[in-house]
């Protein structure tokens, strides 16, 4: 039988290159993927670990942040010393998305974009 998923229980963690974002129903803290301490991120970082945690959020209309200024690992965007993603309005106005942020939150800002978004729910909950 599938459980109920509320999705404000789960924050963002993660970020693919694939525009999935990644979020988990644990503490950032204690939630971890291989090499998650290794900067630039994009050339090292893995997957989170444990999947029964997490629920993804394929999306569209929004880009990962550019960091000018050094490369970062998953770990210093977790702690929330920098974005995971921004979307520009082309009016002069930029949002940005930091790790922590609900699937919910997360949502609502990708419709607030226009954009388009898919939920995967926890291997867990996948029926056979």
């Amino acid at each position: 039988m599938r459980s109920q998923i509320y999705l404000d229980n789960y924050k963002l963690c993660y970020v693919d290159d694939y525009n999935t974002a990644y979020f988990t129903n644990v503490p950032l803290s204690k939630q971890w993927g291989d090499d998650w301490d290794d900067a630039p991120y994009e050339h090292n970082a893995g997957l989170p670990y444990d999947p029964e945690n997490i629920v993804t959020i394929t999306f569209s209309n929004m880009v990962p942040y550019t960091r000018p200024m050094h490369e970062v690992s998953v770990q210093t965007i977790n702690e929330g010393l920098t974005f995971w993603l921004h979307h520009d309005a082309g009016n002069g106005t930029t949002s940005y998305v930091r790790a922590g942020v609900t699937a919910d939150e997360f949502i609502s800002f990708i419709l607030k974009t226009n954009g388009t978004y898919q939920i995967g729910v926890p291997k867990n909950d996948c029926v056979d």
